[in-house]
């Protein structure tokens, strides 16, 4: 299967947009590597003290894209900017 993500954030006045393309790899389908991963690195980043907002969030208002996404690089999810 294939995922393609496009997300786009305005603030500030300024309007950033990132894409994620991702397919199924070693049996883990796309879907599942696109919200699974995501989580873990979020709960990763927590534990290590790397994301200070406190309280109950969605991962949107928890971790910024450019805190979040180095942390998947490592199970070959990739976010280009546009």
């Amino acid at each position: 299967d294939l995922v393609l993500m496009r997300v786009w954030r305005t603030e500030g006045g300024t309007t950033v947009g990132y894409q994620v393309e991702d397919i199924d790899t070693a049996g883990i389908s796309a879907l599942a590597r696109t919200t699974a991963f995501p989580a873990t690195a979020l709960a990763h980043l927590i534990a290590t003290g790397s994301v200070m907002r406190t309280g109950v969030r969605a991962m949107v208002d928890a971790v910024h894209a450019s805190e979040l996404l180095p942390e998947l690089t490592d199970v070959g999810i990739e976010a280009a900017a546009f």
